[in-house]
């Protein structure tokens, strides 16, 4: 097997395993363990805050973007993108919503697309670390591996995540895949600080 087809396996197996962390986060983030909060998830609205309580409104939403994953699930992709843009119109701060259209153009090789919608999805939701994750893998392995655009974009998103230690974990694996691991250590010792304060 040639590198480029493991690279390419690689990354779809990432935006998979993104694709159900994201959606799995999208169907938990606003489960109420106090039935007493029924009354304040009505009086929310539409509050950007991913992990507010949703309205009946944002709850008919997720339901037409459920029914398009299944549809993209059943292979019919080209359609399920076509419908995820016309959802957007209706929604276009949907954490699932942009995940899954910026995948969709991952999957089609759309790379300044998908880069659109990735850059998109961390702007309204900063705190969903697969975004970056999946934004990294495309300009690794697709944009040229700019290391400048790569470490700007992590930068920002562990200044934006308190250092979240998956961002971290991402650049130091990236320099020690690159023959740079004296570049890796900053990020290591996020992860060792990290690690420390459990």
């Amino acid at each position: 097997m040639s590198q480029k087809n493991t690279i390419i396996i690689v990354v779809a197996v990432i935006a998979v395993l993104a694709l159900g962390i994201g959606g799995n986060y999208y169907l938990t983030k606003n489960k109420s363990t106090n039935p007493g909060d029924q009354n304040n998830q009505q009086n929310q609205g539409n509050n950007t805050d991913p992990l507010a309580p949703v309205t009946q409104e944002e709850k008919d939403f997720r339901a037409k973007v459920l029914v398009v994953v299944g549809k993209v699930n059943a292979g019919q992709r080209q359609e399920g993108l076509a419908d995820y843009l016309v959802l957007e119109k209706e929604n276009p701060n949907d954490l699932l919503l942009l995940n899954n259209i910026a995948s969709l153009y991952s999957d089609f090789s759309n790379w300044a697309k998908s880069v659109e919608y990735y850059k998109k999805l961390i702007a309204v939701h900063p705190q969903y670390t697969p975004a970056y994750r999946m934004l990294g893998y495309i300009y690794w392995y697709h944009l040229g591996n700019d290391e400048v655009q790569i470490k700007t974009l992590f930068d920002v998103g562990l200044q934006l995540t308190d250092n979240n230690p998956d961002l971290a974990s991402w650049m130091a694996e990236y320099y020690q895949q690159n023959n740079q691991a004296d570049k890796a250590i900053p990020y290591s010792q996020i992860i060792t600080n990290a690690l420390n304060k459990k």
